[in-house]
């Protein structure tokens, strides 16, 4: 009798300390990826101090002369949607709503899942504004409109063909540097990750007729695609800036809700000590 209390109190603590590691686990992985956050918005905050370098542009580039028009999506208002509207989305329908029990476990969307996608999602969010802004930075190429939002002190008419790499805008400073941000769109790569992470979202946690669940997920991810083209069609980006921030958005949201499921993999393959 002695022995069989002896051993239900040792499975019950050997259950409690898997509870309590597995809590202290999950508490560490959230102060990670807040430490990460706080880090990249350090990142976001500093590069407003650095002067974006002059790359030039030849007089008589076509390409950056085009008339300078009002954007069609106000990014400001962009990232208001890209944001609160996937935190509410995840809310009303949590990654955590179905039991592990009744799982499709065919569906691996649905076994990647983590409870915390709120969080990963707002990681690889900043992480993807970091990199554009940075892209941007460093690359410095003009934008289609780049003539009429600079207004460079030199005159081209008398260098058609010249290569202009000493120059000063005389506009105001924020559309002075804003005229050399044109690699690549912020448009596109913003909202095709919120469009795509969504997509993923319900296409592993939204449990309904599988044509209502893509005709769904494709409006998303049509809705995200969306200011990128925008942002061609007002003469603010060139073509390739508007396909290679979708091409980051993709990547970006395709990594940031994988993420639990790699950790998950190596938890799985380490050695037991």
């Amino acid at each position: 009798m002695r022995c069989e209390k002896t051993s239900g109190e040792r499975s019950m603590l050997i259950e409690e300390t898997r509870r309590s590691t597995k809590e202290h686990t999950k508490m560490m992985e959230k102060a990670y990826r807040v430490f990460c956050i706080i880090i990249m918005i350090g990142m976001l905050w500093l590069i407003r101090s650095f002067d974006a370098p002059i790359r030039g542009f030849w007089c008589d580039d076509q390409s950056i002369r085009f008339p300078h028009l009002p954007m069609i999506v106000d990014y400001r208002i962009l990232l208001l949607i890209c944001i609160f509207l996937p935190l509410t989305l995840f809310r009303l329908l949590p990654a955590s709503s179905e039991n592990d029990d009744t799982i499709d476990m065919d569906n691996r969307l649905a076994r990647i899942g983590p409870t915390s996608t709120g969080w990963d999602f707002m990681f690889g969010f900043i992480m993807n504004l970091v990199l554009t802004t940075y892209c941007k930075l460093i690359i410095a190429r003009p934008r289609p409109n780049f003539y009429e939002i600079c207004q460079p002190t030199v005159q081209c008419e008398a260098f058609e063909t010249r290569f202009i790499s000493d120059f000063n805008c005389t506009t105001p400073p924020f559309l002075a540097r804003n005229s050399l941000q044109s690699f690549f769109s912020g448009h596109s790569s913003t909202g095709t990750y919120s469009g795509f992470f969504m997509a993923l979202h319900l296409a592993a946690h939204w449990s309904v007729d599988y044509n209502v669940k893509a005709l769904t997920c494709s409006v998303l991810i049509g809705l995200g695609l969306f200011p990128g083209f925008s942002q061609y069609l007002n003469h603010w980006h060139h073509w390739s800036d508007v396909l290679v921030g979708q091409f980051v958005g993709f990547l970006m949201a395709a990594a940031a809700f994988q993420m639990r499921y790699w950790l998950s993999c190596i938890k799985s393959s380490a050695p037991v000590g």
